[in-house]
């Protein structure tokens, strides 16, 4: 079985090299922390994981859920509106203390990340999800000028 995932035969593997056991555990471990990805909320702990970390939070302290453009190691955290920062979303999150701040691990399209915050907002109990700036719609001149939403 582990020689049909590594390409169909053992014959021609050196199975003591450690660059092949390496191709036949990393996509293993790979495939296996991604099983795990996700947002979860248990009581009043919220838990983030991502592929290399894993965010804990204190739920009754956020106050406010809010959906932005990608800002991240994808975009070299340049914030501008480039294809990607403009396509998918990420999750971010105000604080009491008036901190705000957004995980690029949540990173997903825009839609899903307003289903999801909205998901987030509704379980933690939280006044309607906030819109960070959007880069598309300040690109197209437009503005929600109640809101003070661009």
């Amino acid at each position: 079985m582990v020689a049909f995932l590594v390409g169909g035969n053992a014959v021609g593997y050196d199975w003591a090299s450690p660059a092949t056991w390496s191709m036949v555990v990393l996509p293993i471990l790979i495939w296996g922390r991604s099983v795990f990805f996700g947002i979860y909320v248990s009581g009043d702990r919220l838990k983030i994981v991502s592929w290399f970390w894993t965010y804990r939070l204190q739920a009754s302290r956020i106050s406010k859920v809010s959906v932005a453009n990608y800002n991240g190691y994808v975009t070299m955290w340049s914030g501008g509106g480039g294809l990607y920062s403009t396509s998918v979303s990420m999750i971010g999150f105000e604080f009491d203390s008036g901190r705000e701040r957004y995980f690029p691990a949540t990173a997903m399209r825009v839609s899903r990340a307003r289903t999801a915050g909205e998901a987030l907002r509704r379980r933690l109990g939280l006044p309607p999800l906030a819109d960070a700036v959007s880069f598309r719609r300040l690109a197209r001149g437009e503005t929600d000028q109640g809101s003070g939403r661009a």
